[in-house]
């Protein structure tokens, strides 16, 4: 039987992967089992440059696919296709017994040839060896009918896998430690200040001129007072006052007709005053102001007419409510701030810890005080906070070797690689963190041929299906012919066989 080679085809291998596979080939027949899914088959134009490109390879390449449209595509190219691997392998049986008929039929045509020429005796001999080979080809019939090959076809089980590795990653760990499943720990940290401006929006009415009148002053005394300035006076609800000159109030005078002292002229003064405080609080009406304050002098006070000028202005003042909302926006704009800045510190190659930020408490400063006039409210903050990461493909490489080491001897990975579904923090100490890793991945039963065999060799069929039932990486088989009661007592009569219609064969 001439050598050849198998080649299985990922679903997901690109066109220039196979012709490279097809180059770097030992053997120059070559086997090609299709997957189902494989995209390189689906059009006639990627088949006629695989012909080409084997023609100048000096390759041979016969195809194995129950696909009916790519086998229709590959025969009309010129391909040979067969629906399994099983069909190829009898195919081949056949060709080598019609050669070796061929070449029996030669010799003997030749022996004969030969014979003719010889003596009887040497006739006699050739008689003798024929009969010995006729009755060993006998023999040979007789135990390939007495013992019949049973087959039977495996379909191993393909399933997705999951797993939940516990990792724990360290700081100041150089590399990954596989043994004990600890990854390195990378640590950041943020030290940010700010400086937030906020708008005060509670308002109060505040004095902004004072009022200013005339204060008449009526001595009734005999002799001159003296009033000096900044002398404060009042209403009678205590509205405050000040003079702004000093002022002498002449004494009164007696009023005489005819020598004799009729009545008495009080001596008067005026002096102006401004109200104590800014404000429309000083417009007052005449006749209001009559006390001094703190001190009394011996006149009497009246304002003759109203004082007047005092104005009130509307400004923005800190309430308690601004001050609380400062503070609280400041912090949490803070927060936000430099979480970003953190995240930001953490490139694409790295699995950053999100929700497991250290943050130490903010510290928030303001010199503003409530009921203090302003329009602006100014709150400083300092934060710093920490942050970690793992490196991704360290992760990636310490979960799939944990993966593969899960599946022992019953399974093998079906693709070449797995899927990191979920990152859980368990714990978080100082210098490290504990997590598992959810991860998923697809795996094919690992078919030990050699094994079953040994295993249901001799045994009642019913005793066979109830041994491969229990194996896992068997999800259904069928013994043919499907009448058999007892399986063979011998190896060659068992033609084990993998179905690689929806993976791999094994």
């Amino acid at each position: 039987m001439e050598n050849y080679i198998k080649l299985y085809i990922d679903p997901d291998e690109p066109l220039n992967s196979f012709l490279d596979k097809i180059k770097s080939a030992e053997e120059d027949k070559v086997v090609v089992i299709v997957h189902r899914k494989s995209p390189i088959f689906v059009g006639q134009v990627n088949i006629e440059l695989i012909k080409k490109y084997a023609k100048e390879a000096e390759k041979e390449l016969i195809f194995i696919t129950n696909n009916k449209k790519i086998k229709n595509i590959l025969s009309r190219v010129g391909f040979e296709v067969y629906s399994k691997v099983k069909e190829f392998e009898d195919n081949q049986d056949e060709e080598v017994e019609d050669i070796n008929e061929s070449e029996r039929e030669s010799l003997f045509t030749l022996d004969q040839y030969s014979t003719a020429k010889r003596k009887s005796k040497k006739r006699r001999k050739l008689k003798k060896g024929l009969f010995f080979a006729t009755a060993l080809l006998v023999a040979i019939i007789w135990v390939y009918f007495a013992f019949p090959v049973i087959t039977v076809e495996i379909q191993p089980t393909i399933k997705d896998k999951v797993l939940i590795s516990q990792i724990r990653a360290l700081e100041n760990l150089p590399t990954i430690d596989w043994a004990t499943s600890t990854i390195p720990l990378i640590k950041k940290e943020v030290n940010l200040e700010e400086e937030l401006v906020f708008q005060s929006t509670a308002t109060k009415e505040i004095g902004v001129k004072k009022a200013t009148g005339v204060l008449t002053l009526i001595n009734s005394n005999r002799k001159n007072i003296t009033i000096p300035a900044g002398t404060l006076v009042s209403t009678r609800n205590g509205v405050k006052f000040k003079t702004k000159d000093k002022v002498v109030v002449p004494s009164s005078k007696l009023e005489k007709f005819m020598n004799v002292v009729v009545g008495v002229d009080a001596g008067r003064a005026e002096v102006n005053i401004e109200a104590l405080y800014k404000g429309v609080h000083g417009n007052i009406s005449k006749g209001r102001i009559v006390n001094f304050v703190n001190k009394d002098y011996p006149v009497k006070i009246v304002n003759p007419e109203a004082t007047y000028g005092g104005q009130n202005q509307l400004v923005k003042v800190v309430s308690q409510a601004d001050l609380e909302n400062a503070l609280s926006q400041t912090r949490d704009k803070l927060l936000q701030r430099a979480k970003e800045d953190l995240k930001n510190k953490f490139d694409s190659n790295l699995i950053f810890f999100k929700d497991e930020i250290k943050v130490a408490e903010p510290k928030l400063y303001t010199n503003n005080k409530v009921g203090e006039i302003t329009n602006e409210l100014v709150v400083k903050g300092e934060v710093k906070i920490t942050g970690f990461a793992v490196e991704k493909k360290g992760l990636k490489s310490l979960v799939f070797k944990l993966y593969k080491d899960s599946l022992e001897d019953k399974f093998v990975l079906n693709r070449p690689q797995i899927t990191i579904k979920e990152v859980k923090i368990d714990k978080v100490a100082q210098n490290e963190i504990n997590f598992r890793v959810k991860s998923m991945g697809q795996v094919v039963g690992k078919i030990n041929k050699e094994y079953i065999v040994n295993q249901i060799l001799g045994k009642r069929v019913e005793e066979a299906k109830a041994l491969m039932d229990s194996m896992l990486e068997i999800d259904s088989y069928q013994i043919k012919p499907v009448n058999q009661v007892n399986l063979p007592q011998f190896k060659y009569g068992i033609n084990l066989v993998v179905d690689g219609e929806n993976g791999y064969s094994n």
